[in-house]
């Protein structure tokens, strides 16, 4: 989380059942090719938009997924500190 705020500006709107997270790049490197990228979703992440300086938006569209109940095992390893 501490990495992804020294990178990021975060911005969230909506409600649990409809929210959007705005995520404005911090290091001038980055913003120079990065304007924002826009997570949106309900329940569930729902779409990824990816907005860069340029103009050019890349949109990534969640559809017809299913969630497990829980992570197995080798899931809950990437989720483990280096």
């Amino acid at each position: 989380a501490e990495t992804l705020r020294s990178s990021f500006e975060a911005t969230a709107s909506g409600s649990p059942e409809r929210w959007t997270i705005r995520l404005a790049p911090r290091p001038r490197e980055m913003a120079r090719v990065l304007r924002e990228v826009r997570l949106a979703g309900g329940r569930l992440l729902e779409s990824i938009e990816v907005e860069e300086t340029n103009g050019n938006i890349n949109t990534i569209r969640m559809r017809q997924f299913s969630v497990a109940d829980k992570l197995s095992p080798e899931e809950l390893e990437y989720f483990k500190a280096p």
